[in-house]
């Protein structure tokens, strides 16, 4: 499990100006942490898959138990003024099937999964998995370095299984031993370590000045104008 947790920078300088508009200032500072607890995770949300081939929708908190089990990251939104509030993101490391996997299930058809060798026995055929975690930047899948057999798709059996009568869910596994049941679920990168990256985190911080600077602004005007 990865953590993130994401503050305001420089809003520091305009602190001692709000404060001087008294309770009109105190109310635009309280309306704006509500619109930065409510708003933040789809602002940032945004920026994340500007650069990484994940759905928006997978990065926003899930408001339902169901979509909860399934969801990429958890995000918890704390503190009581412009200094203190914060987003905090945590999350497992995600499974290709987030970031456009191909295929999304095994071949299928006559002949597509096994081949007969010289000596007359049958063997499981191989199929390249790929995925693309950086927009534009495809990769075949490779699993493991240290588990000698490739990655395969298999249905998942997991917690985020669908429902009776769905259509099964495939994953790439990895064998680990002779047993079937002995499997590595292939994993990727964690949206809080999306969120880590440098490229990412900049726009995440310019993105949360922005917009705070924004509402704060908007709500200034509003309760100035009522005076």
């Amino acid at each position: 499990m990865a953590v993130i947790e994401f503050h305001l920078h420089d809003i520091g300088e305009r602190l001692s100006w709000i404060e001087a508009q008294g309770e009109v200032g105190k109310k635009a500072v309280d309306y704006t942490i509500k619109d930065i607890k409510s708003r933040a995770p789809g602002w940032i949300a945004a920026e994340v898959s500007s650069v990484y081939n994940i759905k928006k929708s997978e990065i926003i908190p899930a408001k339902t138990e169901e979509r909860k089990n399934r969801n990429a990251v958890s995000v918890y939104a704390s503190g009581n003024t412009l200094e203190t509030v914060s987003i905090v993101y945590r999350g497992r490391n995600l499974t290709p099937i987030h970031f456009a996997m191909s295929p999304k299930m095994p071949p299928t058809g006559k002949g597509s999964r096994t081949r007969i060798l010289k000596s007359g026995e049958k063997k499981r055929k191989r199929y390249a998995i790929s995925f693309e975690v950086i927009k534009g930047s495809r990769h075949k899948l490779r699993g493991k370095s240290d588990l000698q057999r490739p990655p395969f798709l298999a249905p998942n059996m997991g917690k985020d299984r669908r429902k009776p009568g769905e259509e099964p869910v495939y994953i790439a596994f990895q064998r680990k031993g002779a047993s079937k049941t002995d499997m590595y679920s292939v994993r990727t990168v964690s949206v809080p370590q999306m969120l880590g990256n440098s490229h990412v985190k900049n726009k995440v911080d310019s993105k949360l000045f922005n917009e705070t600077k924004k509402r704060l602004d908007n709500h200034l005007k509003r309760f100035s104008s009522r005076g």
